[in-house]
Parts: structure tokens; C-alpha cells; sequence
């Protein structure tokens, strides 16, 4: 039988993310959206480097971030190396919202809803518009009305661009 010491593994993987996370530091983010999950040592290094990070991000949601602060999505963490394009914003924060009723939780359940916020990022990359109300039919309604509305607005830039042209 052989018997082999996972320590100089444990020790190999540790100075791997040291080497990763002080690849990401040399870039100065303040913020680091990840779409999943970064081990809990990684995730340790980072704090002690001074960085925020947010984990579980849909890739929807990291894709208008992206648009809307002008950075680049690295998929892998090898493109480090390759001086990714860091995006910008005036000012970020989060907020927390109570909720009562919330879709998914059952009835008579309240819920603590928490939003980053993005400010400061150009209107012509986007913009999000954030709803709040005690009846969610009517919330419905108005973002029926608010999304075709955005629609018709669109459609109009292009219509006045045709006629100008």
C-alpha cells in the first residue's frame, strides 16, 4: 500500500490562487462580479486584497452590467493576463427592500430583497427602471406599459435615422 501526503497539493493550490489573485489585484477593481461560486481561500485572499466581491450572478444580469459599465466578461481566469478592459461607474451600493407576498415564498411570507446599484454609467448604454408598490397586478401592468413604451421609443430612433437619411 502507498500512502501519499496531500499536503504539497494543499500548498501548490494555495500559492496558485495567491498568484491569481494578485494577477486580479494588479488590475484594481473595486468590484468583482463572479456567475457561480470562488473557493473559500480565493475568496479569503481577495479580502485581504482589498476587493468586493459579489458571487451568483446570472450571466443575464453580468451581461448588462458589462454593457452598461463598458467591461469586458472574462470566462476564464487565464485571461488575466491579456490586460481585460476594466468598466466604470460613479458610484456603486446596495439596498435593501422588505417585501411581503413574494412570488415564490408563500403566502403571508415577507422577504428582504437586496439591489446593487450601478450609478453613474452612460443613458445611452442602458438603464434600469425599479418598480415598487404594495398590489403586483398592478406592477405588471405598468411594466407591460413601461417595457412597450422603451419599444416604441427604440423603434422611433431608428424610423427618424431612416428619414433623416
Amino acid at each position: 500500500q502507498q500512502f501519499s501526503s496531500f499536503d504539497p497539493l494543499v500548498l501548490q493550490e494555495r500559492e496558485y490562487l495567491k498568484i491569481l489573485v494578485s494577477k486580479l489585484a494588479q488590475l484594481r477593481p473595486d468590484i468583482v462580479l463572479v456567475e457561480k461560486t470562488v473557493s473559500r481561500l480565493a475568496q479569503d485572499f481577495m479580502h485581504d486584497a482589498g476587493l468586493t466581491l459579489v458571487l451568483n450572478m446570472k450571466p443575464a444580469v453580468m451581461e448588462y452590467v458589462s454593457r452598461c459599465t463598458g467591461s469586458e466578461i472574462l470566462t476564464a481566469v487565464e485571461q488575466l493576463n491579456l490586460d481585460p478592459v476594466l468598466g466604470t461607474c460613479e458610484s456603486f451600493y446596495l439596498r435593501q427592500f422588505e417585501t411581503t407576498n413574494w412570488r415564490g415564498r408563500g403566502p403571508g411570507r415577507d422577504k428582504r430583497k437586496t439591489l446593487m446599484y450601478f450609478d453613474g454609467c452612460p443613458a445611452s448604454l442602458g438603464c434600469t427602471v425599479c418598480l415598487h408598490g404594495p398590489d403586483a397586478g398592478e406592477l405588471t401592468k405598468v411594466k407591460d406599459v413601461l417595457l412597450f413604451m422603451a419599444y416604441v421609443l427604440y423603434s422611433q430612433r431608428f424610423e427618424v435615422g431612416f428619414l433623416v437619411d
